[in-house]
């Protein structure tokens, strides 16, 4: 099998597993995640970007004190960013996000925890929607550049 078999195979993959979603077990319920509509992606981007986390701190590890605040400070949003995925529609989302945020904070364990946000991760695939943006900037290559007549001029 060449490289770029290999590559496609890997890709048809993702893209399988994309679709079907993984199957996880909280609690008494046997639930799908999938990949979230961009609605959906919008809210939890949001709400990733409203928690209190210092990039820096957690690449250098943190005191235990700081772990401590870290939970505290955050906890409710990663629950709330799981069920926002896990919902997915904009009308599910909207009516049951406290109530399965609440369902989830009671429930899982950090362990949990970090293992449905490594499929919330994967499933929100912003890596495609990041490519879609390359995108539409490469379509724009026609678009005449200001600095680029300026410069023209000025030679």
């Amino acid at each position: 099998m060449t490289e770029q078999q290999k590559r496609h195979t890997e890709s048809r993959a993702i893209d399988t597993l994309l679709d079907q979603g993984f199957k996880v077990k909280i609690g008494w319920f046997n639930i799908t995640i999938k990949q979230p509509p961009a609605a959906t992606l919008l809210k939890i981007s949001q709400v990733y970007l409203q928690m209190n986390i210092d990039e820096e701190k957690l690449k250098h590890g943190q005191a235990f004190r700081e772990s401590y605040q870290l939970v505290s400070d955050n906890i409710k949003p990663a629950c709330k960013i799981i069920a926002m995925a896990i919902l997915r529609k904009t009308v599910r989302r909207m009516i049951l996000t406290r109530i399965m945020s609440w369902y989830l904070l009671q429930n899982i364990t950090s362990a949990d925890m970090y293992r449905l946000l490594s499929i919330v991760v994967v499933t929100n695939n912003t890596a495609d929607f990041i490519g879609s943006i390359r995108l539409i900037q490469t379509l724009r290559m026609m678009k005449p550049k200001e600095d680029l007549i300026e410069s023209l001029k000025e030679d």
